[in-house]
């Protein structure tokens, strides 16, 4: 028997506010858009940056998590496994999709300025930006598939 693994860590910023959702069982659900940067010089000293775009699926309580604390230009790190599903557009071309389901979500964002609250940081994170794990949630996202159709 051959083992597989399929898991995923990107750590870039949200391009637009998570567009929220809940499945036909009332699952709530968060769809973002998380960019990472790809920076290098060519062989002829040109600096060069690449953006590449990942789709995220949060689920569940982690969901309402990111409804409460994400926006455009969170910082965030997502840990999940990828999905890909397919479709038929209305012109009847075949469309895929990659998509990372997450299962961890780190809330990167540092508090607020105490200037801004008139407060003195009593530490560097807030508890929401700790790592968040649902817990006992597992891989079996067979249920979500009738939603992402």
């Amino acid at each position: 028997m051959s083992a597989s693994i399929n898991k995923v860590m990107v750590m870039g910023h949200v391009g637009r506010d998570p567009e929220m959702g809940t499945t036909s069982n009332g699952t709530p659900r968060a769809k973002l858009s998380v960019a990472t940067n790809h920076r290098y010089t060519t062989q002829s000293g040109e600096r060069k940056e690449e953006v590449e775009w990942h789709q995220v699926v949060v689920w569940g309580d982690q969901a309402k998590l990111v409804e409460k604390y994400v926006r455009k230009g969170s910082h965030v790190m997502i840990e999940g496994r990828l999905k890909t599903r397919s479709g038929e557009g209305d012109n009847g071309k075949r469309w895929y999709r990659t998509e990372i389901h997450c299962k961890l979500i780190l809330f990167l964002n540092r508090m607020v300025d105490s200037e801004q609250t008139g407060e003195t940081p009593k530490r560097e994170r807030t508890k929401s930006q700790q790592m968040l794990e649902l817990e006992g949630a597992e891989a079996d996202d067979d249920f979500h598939l009738e939603e992402m159709a």
